[in-house]
């Protein structure tokens, strides 16, 4: 099977060299690229994978993740996804997907990997840019091979059928987040960080007066607003009916002279050192002026509050948000991630400002 990077529509290396020496063009919506996969067409070579429809099926992917999903090797953080919350997900428009090996020639059926895409509605930019996309956006997640399949081309099998799945449901475009390096033929990511860990003790105060959680629609209503002077900015919209899954969480922290939004989503997964359930940044937003103490002082308190909240203890945040202060206690380094987009561009490589509603 042709390798799915090998297909794959990414951005020109013109384009990306073009931006990097001259700086990106004025803020526009993102765009499709111009080879993208047309809507609703199926990719060469494209396996049909099947969608986990029953009780049955799904309890085999929750199954499948819990045994092969080793995201930092065996001693690493393990899934916790249910067979609830999968439901839940489904519900809202997700779609997980097995990719199985039938049974032939006396040796037995076998489930070979599985993927799920889910609506993310349609991207929106920061600066001032007024409305969203005219095509809808999927995330990819739970990519998971079996650990024996591992370099057979199950992998490629898994986007290659995701990709024509999506197309089905008519979005085939999305974004997904890479950890550790990056993939060498996937193109330039949108975002490049790398993540920074603290476990916060559950059951204290929380973050204090000067940090509240918020609805997602008043946090959907701040981000343009925080955003308006951040051409940088890429963020999202739930679409309609996907909101009562959204398991993102708001939190804003109101400073003297500043203040900053943050958004935390659970990993689904639970830390291998007690089994406690794991969350991860996936936006932050700043309005006013946030001395470095005091942007230091108001991520711990929005983890603070988000721990406490969301009953996970270990959080993950993007480095990126304390800019070039050093590492502060109780912080933590760990490894770099990515955001990557498959099928449009936003002409911003590596560095975009991401506010993700999951």
């Amino acid at each position: 099977m042709q390798h799915f990077w090998e297909s794959a529509s990414i951005t020109s290396i013109i384009d990306i060299l073009r931006a990097k020496l001259f700086g990106a063009p004025a803020p526009t919506k993102p765009r499709l690229l111009p080879a993208a996969t047309p809507l609703r067409s199926a990719p060469a070579q494209a396996p049909a994978l099947e969608f986990a429809r029953t009780p049955a099926q799904r309890a085999e992917y929750v199954a499948f993740l819990s045994t092969h999903f080793l995201t930092a090797g065996p001693n690493g953080p393990r899934s916790a996804l249910t067979a609830d919350t999968l439901e839940t997900l489904v519900d809202a428009g997700a779609r997980p997907l097995l990719y199985r090996q039938p049974a032939a020639a006396g040796v037995p059926e076998k489930l070979l990997g599985c993927i799920l895409s889910a609506p993310l509605g349609k991207l929106y930019r920061g600066g001032g840019v007024r409305g969203g996309t005219p095509f809808d956006v999927r995330l990819i997640r739970d990519f998971c091979v079996a650990t024996d399949q591992r370099g057979t081309g199950a992998g490629s099998a898994l986007l290659l059928g995701v990709l024509r799945d999506c197309g089905e449901q008519g979005a085939p475009y999305g974004i997904f987040l890479k950890e550790g390096a990056p993939l060498a033929r996937a193109g330039a990511p949108l975002r490049t960080s790398a993540w920074m860990w603290r476990r916060v003790a559950v059951g204290g105060p929380g973050g204090g007066p000067d940090v509240r959680e918020l609805s997602l629609g008043v946090a959907l209503d701040l981000v343009p607003i925080f955003g308006s002077t951040r051409p940088r900015l890429l963020y999202n919209r739930p679409v309609a009916g996907a909101t009562s899954a959204t398991a993102t969480r708001f939190f804003l922290y109101d400073g003297f002279r500043g203040a900053a939004l943050a958004a935390f989503t659970p990993a689904y997964q639970v830390h291998p050192r007690d089994g406690a359930a794991i969350i991860f940044q996936t936006g932050w937003l700043e309005t006013g002026e946030l001395l470095p103490t005091e942007r230091v002082a108001a991520l711990r308190k929005i983890t603070d509050a988000a721990a406490e909240a969301m009953g996970a203890p270990w959080v993950w945040a993007d480095r990126g948000c304390l800019g070039a202060a050093p590492l502060p206690a109780p912080w933590r380094a760990d490894g770099p991630f990515h955001w990557y987009a498959y099928g449009w561009t936003a002409d911003l490589y590596g560095d975009a400002e991401l506010f993700l509603v999951l």
